[in-house]
């Protein structure tokens, strides 16, 4: 899930950890909700609303006791954390540094040409 989104219920963090819960949360860290990001972006118009301050989500998620790892891009640093994260008795975390472009099913603002 994207970082802004994450904002909004990390607090069910408390819940994974209380009922154990083998869940790994995979967070793509952009900085912000990079979604309307893209949206404003195609759409010319100035961003605005779209670039959050956010915590450290590593730090985050040890305070509600989960194990964390902070990772740079989708390459083999991550396939080695997330494979660390899976072997994990409980939830985990794992926070992707990058930003990612929105499939063409998601955004009002993909253009795809007609065949």
């Amino acid at each position: 899930m994207g970082d802004g989104g994450f904002l909004f219920a990390c607090g069910e963090l408390a819940t994974a950890v209380q009922e154990r819960l083998p869940v790994t949360v995979v967070l793509v860290d952009d900085g912000g909700y990079g979604m309307l990001r893209f949206d404003q972006v195609q759409s010319g118009v100035p961003t605005r609303g779209v670039d959050l301050v956010t915590p450290d989500f590593v730090a985050l998620a040890q305070a509600f006791g989960v194990p964390a790892e902070a990772v740079d891009g989708f390459g083999e640093a991550f396939e080695d954390a997330l494979a660390k994260s899976l072997a994990t008795d409980g939830p985990s975390l794992v926070a992707v540094r990058a930003a990612l472009t929105p499939p063409p099913s998601t955004s009002p603002r993909w253009y795809r040409a007609a065949r």
